[in-house]
């Protein structure tokens, strides 16, 4: 049984570097047009520098967006499970307490006003 998987491994190994050697030996090397290397990808060249400033505000929503969206990724599992056990149900009450506490300390500290 674990030849076969073997076999199989093996066959697959060799037909993914079949198909990475051929990518390298047919890909044109030369590129024609300085544009294909802008950091937008659009065939267009930009018009200014690629590097200008953001306001941090930006950064510190996307940073309160992946945070809670994480928590909310982990806490969608406790909603279907059974809380037929005290620990689950605590643990749940405990994660949701600190979820909507560290929600209204954003929106205390002002973090997600944007008239800053």
């Amino acid at each position: 049984m674990f030849q076969k998987l073997y076999i199989i491994f093996v066959v697959n190994l060799i037909i993914i570097l079949m198909f990475g050697i051929m990518t390298l030996i047919f890909s044109n090397e030369s590129c024609a047009f300085d544009c294909e290397f802008s950091p937008f990808e659009c065939g267009v060249m930009p018009f200014s520098e690629t590097a200008q400033n953001m306001h941090v505000h930006f950064y510190v929503v996307g940073i309160l967006f992946l945070i809670f969206d994480i928590e909310l990724v982990l806490t969608m599992p406790l909603v279907f499970a059974s809380f037929t056990v005290n620990l689950q149900f605590s643990f749940w009450m405990a994660f949701m307490f600190i979820l909507i506490s560290g929600l209204f300390m954003e929106i205390m500290f002002g973090s997600l006003d944007w008239k800053m």
